[in-house]
């Protein structure tokens, strides 16, 4: 299945994910929905529904994590689910997995990653998938 990503964020500061995926780097992305599914074919691609659409890499989804994110008053909420008996939950703000769920996304610094999932608005209520594309977990 295709999976297309931005070279840009809103203030057109590159993401340089594509290069992060090529190196290793971002070794995973978080979708909404949940339709991913461990084993599915991976057409990692920029520019899709353009005349420049870029397939660089084809892979598998390894496995897959639901995750929820909320904003709070005073600090944004992440749940993490492994499977139906065990999940992490944390507060963005106080906890080293924050730093790496950070990293391992791609992003270089936590404003961006809170911009991008709208995890500034009390409003925020995010829920999706981590696709991972090696075989780390939270």
């Amino acid at each position: 299945m295709l999976l297309g990503f931005k070279t840009k964020f809103p203030n057109t500061t590159p993401t340089n994910f594509k290069e992060k995926i090529l190196d290793g780097t971002k070794i995973h992305t978080i979708r909404a929905g949940n339709r991913w599914k461990p084993g599915m074919k991976i057409h990692y691609a920029i520019g899709v529904r353009t005349k420049n659409c870029d397939i660089f890499k084809i892979g598998q989804c390894i496995s897959v994590q639901p995750i929820i994110m909320r904003y709070g008053l005073r600090n944004t909420i992440i749940e993490i689910m492994n499977g139906d008996k065990h999940s992490v939950t944390f507060f963005a703000n106080t906890n080293e997995y924050m730093d790496a769920l950070i990293k391992n996304d791609g992003f270089d610094n936590p404003y961006y990653f809170y911009q991008w999932f709208g995890l500034h608005d009390i409003n925020c209520h995010f829920e999706g998938q981590i696709i991972h594309f090696t075989y780390f977990r939270y």
